[in-house]
């Protein structure tokens, strides 16, 4: 909700229109991608990072290769939106069906305040994520109001970086759960 309603504050600080459409796409393909959050944990703390992988070999191909059909078609930078909200479909459907059913209890007040905490600093720390990855092209689209540059920056980055954040998005994805159980 809070994608959507800054989307037009969005398209009007970086003058560029189409930046509202993106954003609000993207913004349905938010609460789609929370569904397999239960899941996918069922499958980390069974351990079964197999099943993980295979799924999100699947997701990749999904997004990638939808993104490619879709730039071919000449959708524009949708080819690059429009996938999530498949891979999103996907990752729910397949991560459901891989975990199997979970029983969700009610909610318990006590139980969810006493959580409050380290939510906040998963929040923290994904606000802080999210400005590592994206906060040059930001600042780059907000100075030089030019796409071109900001996409060159971007894709530089992305491919200077793929080594390390492959090693630890790995890393992170085997030892949290390893270390918590």
């Amino acid at each position: 909700v809070g994608l959507a309603a800054t989307a037009p504050l969005a398209g009007y600080l970086f003058h560029e229109p189409r930046l509202v459409t993106l954003l609000l796409v993207a913004s349905f393909a938010i609460p789609i991608q929370s569904l397999s959050t239960i899941y996918l944990a069922a499958l980390h703390c069974d351990l079964r990072f197999g099943r993980v992988a295979g799924i999100l070999f699947g997701a990749s191909l999904i997004q990638n290769g939808a993104a490619v059909l879709l730039a071919l078609g000449g959708w524009g930078a949708l080819a690059i939106i429009l996938p999530l909200l498949l891979n999103a479909v996907f990752l729910a459907t397949a991560f459901r069906i891989a975990a199997g059913h979970i029983p969700i209890d009610r909610l318990n007040l006590r139980a969810s305040l006493a959580l409050c905490g380290p939510v906040g600093w998963l929040v923290v720390n994904g606000l802080c994520v999210a400005t590592l990855n994206y906060g040059a092209n930001m600042a780059i689209g907000l100075v030089q109001h030019d796409t071109t540059a900001a996409g060159y920056y971007h894709r530089g980055a992305s491919l200077a970086c793929q080594t390390i954040f492959l090693l630890v998005t790995n890393l992170q994805g085997v030892f949290f759960p390893v270390l918590t159980r």
